[in-house]
């Protein structure tokens, strides 16, 4: 399953109905996401290519994964 793909995700939908595409997709999301000082990274396609979102409530992403962490262990840490 390429879940960047729109045509892919649809069909999956169509395929399995939402609540069980809904489960797949935060299963897919638990996956990719990585944790670093309690702040979930992961990549995301934007219109800038792929990037690596930090999800501390700002918006914020990073050209690498590298970058990101970083900018996350500079963040206070949650739990």
């Amino acid at each position: 399953m390429n879940w960047d793909s729109a045509e892919e995700r649809a069909g999956l939908i169509e395929r399995v109905g939402i609540r069980e595409y809904n489960r797949l997709f935060a299963i897919y999301l638990e996956k990719i996401t990585v944790k670093v000082n309690g702040y979930g990274i992961r990549p995301v396609l934007t219109p800038f290519g792929r990037l690596f979102a930090v999800m501390d409530g700002e918006g914020r992403a990073f050209a690498t994964q590298v970058e990101a962490e970083s900018y996350a262990k500079g963040l206070p840490a949650v739990n």
